[in-house]
């Protein structure tokens, strides 16, 4: 970036903020020139407006390995995250299923995912409500939820059971 570029960018910024005209120019003049680069041995070296940066971004992000995590921490937070291990198989291709333990206490969930748009989320297991052998789910979406039903008690969402013998509420998600 050229001096007279940097000089002009920072007239709307308070008196306190400016720097000194000759110090842009001293800090412009100290910045190596591409060829000044080569000659100190740099391999390749590049003017940044030359750079397509959406491209090296998508780059490295398509290089770089998935974070399996990711959806845990977007819903649950990082320290959650931290605690949180997805099962190795559930045997169910509608769920994903993982368990958050801290000093032998875990609360399992699952993502439910039927392949409908919109109609995917996290579910905790909790007690089933009619005494039926469960296990019974319910919907969260938060570390509140996830508290709540840690405390015994149901979030906003009604429950249901996994289990045959569990009555009306059956699997649904």
């Amino acid at each position: 970036m050229r001096s007279a570029t940097c000089q002009e960018r920072q007239r709307d910024r308070p008196l306190t903020r400016q720097v000194p005209d000759d110090t842009i120019a001293w800090q412009r003049a100290g910045v190596p020139t591409l060829q000044q680069l080569h000659e100190e041995g740099f391999a390749a070296a590049y003017d940044a407006d030359e750079l397509d940066l959406m491209r090296l971004l998508l780059q490295r992000s398509a290089a770089a390995e998935p974070d399996p995590l990711a959806g845990v921490r977007a819903a649950f937070g990082e320290d959650l995250a931290g605690v949180f291990t997805w099962h190795p198989d559930t045997g169910d291709d509608d769920f994903t299923a993982g368990t958050f333990a801290v000093a032998g206490q875990e609360l399992t969930v699952r993502w439910w995912d039927d392949g409908e748009p919109y109609d995917h989320h996290w579910q905790a297991r909790t007690a089933c409500p009619d005494g039926c052998p469960g296990p019974a789910w319910v919907r969260v979406t938060s570390a509140a939820d996830l508290l709540t039903v840690y405390r015994g008690n149901l979030p906003d969402d009604e429950p249901w059971c996994d289990g045959d013998e569990c009555g009306a509420n059956g699997t649904e998600g």
